[in-house]
């Protein structure tokens, strides 16, 4: 079972609460979790051993999905030309939009990883914003607020590509908001796009391991370290603002990344119920 199965429509979000509602979501699925893994509740005390374990997981789930979310991206970027040559071929679309579709999917865990991150660490939406606020300040990059999902993607892509960028006319995801399904349109996405996603991936893992770095307690460390919690934190904002930037450059929208989450987030509560 995959999101292509949840035909429940995407709820609608009043005021650009997407984030938050993201947010509170996760923390739903998060509760079964804590009693199927037998994590322990949020928030942790990031100094003590186990929670950095814990911690350092989570990071590391994040990364992996981002890893085999742009596997997908390349797939599709390899077939691009054998579409090109015979668009009538449906083996050759089948292909395609699954690879697509999988990469919403790794995306969409992606995030649901980092959501549990940033709550088992105690930073909420509005801790987001207000790094955005303070980020843009000390950039000189323009921004009159930012309280949504909305400013906040527009704001990320400025800060990691700058403002003047133009993002291609085709990107590999789309969603249709009349069908609230994954649409493929990415075949004649360019090399240097690949290539700019790359480079925007690794400046997102760059950060979650410079992040993940902070945490010193290491299970064979007799002696302990306290974390820098105030750098810690100020990192993993660094890094989901980065991720967001990928996630522009993707051409997600705040309803469209929405939409991808809430489709996994049922899978997920399915397969919880279904004691997958």
């Amino acid at each position: 079972m995959d999101s292509r199965n949840i035909k429940e429509p995407t709820p609608q979000i009043e005021d650009g609460k997407h984030l938050e509602k993201i947010y509170d979501l996760q923390k739903e699925l998060l509760d079964s979790y804590i009693k199927i893994e037998g994590l322990p509740s949020y928030p942790i005390d990031v100094n003590s051993k186990k929670s950095q374990i814990i911690l350092k997981d989570f990071t590391g789930r994040v990364i992996e999905e981002l890893g085999e979310g742009y596997e997908s991206m390349l797939k599709v970027f390899n077939k691009r030309l054998d579409y090109i040559k015979d668009m009538d071929n449906k083996e050759t679309f089948l292909y395609i939009k699954a690879e697509v579709q999988n990469l919403n999917e790794e995306l969409a865990d992606a995030l649901h990883f980092f959501m549990e991150l940033l709550i088992y660490t105690n930073i909420h939406p509005e801790d987001i914003y207000q790094y955005c606020k303070t980020t843009a300040k000390n950039l000189g990059i323009p921004l009159y607020d930012c309280c949504c999902l909305s400013q906040m993607l527009t704001f990320s892509r400025n800060m990691v590509m700058g403002s003047e960028i133009d993002l291609p006319n085709k990107t590999l995801i789309r969603i249709a908001h009349e069908e609230d399904e994954c649409i493929p349109v990415g075949w004649e996405t360019s090399e240097d796009f690949v290539r700019r996603c790359a480079i925007q991936l690794w400046d997102v893992t760059y950060s979650l391991s410079i992040a993940r770095n902070c945490l010193k307690n290491k299970p064979w460390k007799q002696s302990g370290e306290l974390t820098d919690e105030n750098l810690y934190q100020n990192l993993l904002c660094e890094s989901f603002v980065k991720l967001c930037g990928f996630y522009a450059l993707m051409g997600y929208t705040d309803k469209t990344l929405f939409s991808v989450y809430f489709k996994k987030n049922m899978v997920n509560k399915f397969r919880i119920a279904s004691r997958y």
